[in-house]
């Protein structure tokens, strides 16, 4: 039964990889606001945003249900960046972590759920 369901969330994944990928407006996104690659590990869903040519001062990250929004500020312009990402399951209770190394901002979600509360929303702030 719980190799049934692996193969289940496996193929869910594929299929949204899949329609993910081929979605123009994803594309047309990655011109607009900032460019977002995801990849797949054993474990996790890897989230990579790109944001070496962006004034940013302070980063936003929040998940709600199966929702992951990625916010961008620069407070002295009074500028927001956004990007969306649906998932095909929950996130609420997922471990997620984040790491921002050398302009690119690296959100990891585990793939097995937790039974643990998660903070629904992380901040970051940019150095200058």
């Amino acid at each position: 039964m719980a190799e049934r369901k692996e193969h289940a969330v496996t193929d869910n994944l594929e299929a949204w990889f899949e329609q993910l990928f081929k979605d123009p407006y994803t594309s047309y996104l990655d011109c607009t606001e900032f460019q977002v690659d995801l990849f797949e590990t054993q474990h996790s869903i890897i989230v990579e945003a790109w944001l070496k040519e962006l004034e940013v001062d302070e980063i936003e990250i929040v998940r709600e249900n199966s929702t992951l929004f990625i916010n961008l500020y620069n407070h002295e312009q009074n500028c927001k960046r956004s990007r969306k990402i649906e998932f095909p399951f929950t996130l609420t209770n997922r471990v997620l972590s984040t790491k921002l190394e050398q302009s690119i901002l690296e959100i990891t979600i585990s793939k097995a759920s937790s039974s643990s509360p998660h903070s629904a929303i992380y901040r970051l702030q940019r150095k200058k």
